[in-house]
Protein backbone atom coordinates (compact mmCIF):
# COMPACT_ATOMS: atom_id res chain seq x y z
CA UNK A 1 0.00 0.00 0.00
CA UNK A 2 1.17 3.26 -1.15
CA UNK A 3 0.79 6.86 0.48
CA UNK A 4 1.30 9.77 -1.49
CA UNK A 5 3.93 11.88 -0.30
CA UNK A 6 1.95 14.79 -1.18
CA UNK A 7 -1.33 14.35 -0.45
CA UNK A 8 -1.20 11.51 2.27
CA UNK A 9 -4.03 9.42 0.31
CA UNK A 10 -3.38 5.97 0.17
CA UNK A 11 -3.03 4.64 -3.85
CA UNK A 12 -2.79 1.77 -5.70
CA UNK A 13 -1.96 3.11 -9.00
CA UNK A 14 0.12 6.09 -10.55
CA UNK A 15 -0.93 8.26 -14.03
CA UNK A 16 1.60 8.44 -16.52
CA UNK A 17 1.69 11.11 -19.31
CA UNK A 18 3.41 11.29 -22.48
CA UNK A 19 3.55 12.77 -25.15
CA UNK A 20 1.85 11.47 -28.59
CA UNK A 21 1.02 11.72 -31.69
CA UNK A 22 -2.71 10.23 -31.99
CA UNK A 23 -4.72 9.05 -34.63
CA UNK A 24 -8.85 9.73 -35.20
CA UNK A 25 -12.16 9.19 -36.92
CA UNK A 26 -13.55 12.86 -36.79
CA UNK A 27 -17.25 12.16 -37.39
CA UNK A 28 -20.77 14.29 -36.85
CA UNK A 29 -23.57 14.22 -34.29
CA UNK A 30 -26.73 14.83 -35.53
CA UNK A 31 -26.64 18.32 -34.00
CA UNK A 32 -23.77 18.91 -35.99
CA UNK A 33 -21.55 18.80 -33.36
CA UNK A 34 -18.26 16.75 -33.81
CA UNK A 35 -17.41 12.88 -33.14
CA UNK A 36 -13.97 11.74 -32.07
CA UNK A 37 -13.05 8.18 -31.97
CA UNK A 38 -9.73 7.14 -31.46
CA UNK A 39 -7.83 4.74 -33.60
CA UNK A 40 -4.38 4.54 -32.37
CA UNK A 41 -1.52 6.05 -31.33
CA UNK A 42 0.50 6.44 -34.37
CA UNK A 43 3.97 7.38 -32.60
CA UNK A 44 5.67 9.10 -29.54
CA UNK A 45 6.74 12.61 -29.76
CA UNK A 46 9.57 12.02 -27.54
CA UNK A 47 12.03 15.23 -27.68
CA UNK A 48 15.86 13.94 -27.17
CA UNK A 49 15.35 12.25 -23.62
CA UNK A 50 12.21 14.31 -22.90
CA UNK A 51 10.62 12.33 -19.45
CA UNK A 52 7.65 10.86 -18.86
CA UNK A 53 5.28 12.58 -16.08
CA UNK A 54 3.88 10.01 -13.58
CA UNK A 55 1.13 11.89 -11.19
CA UNK A 56 -0.98 11.10 -8.52
CA UNK A 57 -4.13 10.01 -9.33
CA UNK A 58 -5.32 12.14 -6.22
CA UNK A 59 -4.07 15.23 -6.35
CA UNK A 60 -2.46 14.97 -9.29
CA UNK A 61 0.73 16.16 -8.52
CA UNK A 62 4.19 14.95 -9.84
CA UNK A 63 5.64 11.82 -8.31
CA UNK A 64 8.17 10.62 -10.87
CA UNK A 65 9.52 10.96 -14.22
CA UNK A 66 10.81 7.16 -14.44
CA UNK A 67 8.16 4.41 -14.42
CA UNK A 68 10.63 1.55 -13.25
CA UNK A 69 11.17 3.33 -10.15
CA UNK A 70 7.34 4.30 -9.91
CA UNK A 71 6.23 1.04 -10.10
CA UNK A 72 9.47 0.14 -7.15
CA UNK A 73 7.78 2.53 -4.98
CA UNK A 74 4.45 1.51 -5.06
CA UNK A 75 5.64 -2.13 -4.19
CA UNK A 76 7.63 -0.83 -1.19
CA UNK A 77 11.05 -1.44 -2.73
CA UNK A 78 12.25 2.22 -2.63
CA UNK A 79 11.60 5.19 -0.92
CA UNK A 80 9.92 8.58 -2.28
CA UNK A 81 12.44 11.23 -3.68
CA UNK A 82 11.60 14.56 -4.84
CA UNK A 83 12.62 14.43 -8.58
CA UNK A 84 14.78 16.91 -10.55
Amino acid sequence: MAKCPKCNEVIFHLELYERAQVQYDLGATQEGEPNYVQRGIIDLLIDGDAPKVIRCPRCDRRLFTDADKAAQWLVGKIEWQEPA
